[in-house]
């Protein structure tokens, strides 16, 4: 008869304990498995994935761009580099002057369409304006109350130019001089030279 291995009860107990600690079927799975990725969050890691991508492209282009206008800078002849400054300086004073034109007519524009409702001679009333210290806005807005300011300074100076409520012009201060003399007929040259001629006595 056979004796009993003296670690048996030891070794059964241990691989009892072991098989207690193995979770059961189907847990696993529930515990490790990530949730499936829906269609949505997906198509938004692939756009966040291009747009990275597109940028990175983008960089490496401008600084591509920017190496090569440097080195075609570097082999200009100097007979090039004086061309293109004049073609820049060129420019530079087109823009400058059409800018100048187009602002005196925007601000004159302007004037004459704020005069014409307060005066009854804008093309009188418009030589005594500033025009030159009117701001224009980049979008080519003039600013109003700066010319209704001048405006005002003009009507307050001469008042024989505003118009009343009715569009009429006002009575001249100086209108009633009261009777006045007729001037005398003009002497033709015979007759001045018979009053010349006639002798005195």
């Amino acid at each position: 008869m056979s004796e009993a291995p003296a670690n048996g009860p030891a070794e059964g107990q241990q691989q009892g304990q072991q098989e207690g600690q193995q979770p059961a079927e189907g847990q696993q799975t529930e515990a490790t498995t990530p949730p499936p990725e829906d269609d949505l969050a997906k198509a938004k890691r692939q756009a966040r994935h291009w747009e990275s991508e597109a940028k990175k492209r983008d960089k490496a282009l401008a600084d591509a761009t920017t190496r090569l206008s440097a080195l075609e800078e570097q082999h200009k002849s100097a007979e090039d580099k004086a061309l293109d400054q004049a073609r820049k300086e060129g420019t530079d004073k087109a823009n400058t002057e059409w800018s100048a034109k187009y602002r005196t007519l925007a601000v004159r524009s302007a004037a004459v369409s704020m005069l014409s409702g307060v005066v009854t001679a804008p093309d009188l009333a418009l030589p005594h304006l500033d025009l030159s210290a009117i701001d224009v806005a980049d979008d080519g807005t003039v600013d109003a109350d700066a010319l209704k300011a001048q405006v005002e300074a003009v009507l307050e100076k001469y008042p024989v130019l505003a118009v009343d409520a009715d569009g009429n012009q006002p009575p001249h201060p100086h209108a009633d001089l009261g009777p006045r003399k007729t001037p005398p007929a003009q002497k033709s040259v015979s007759d001045q030279l018979r009053e010349a001629l006639r002798p005195r006595r």
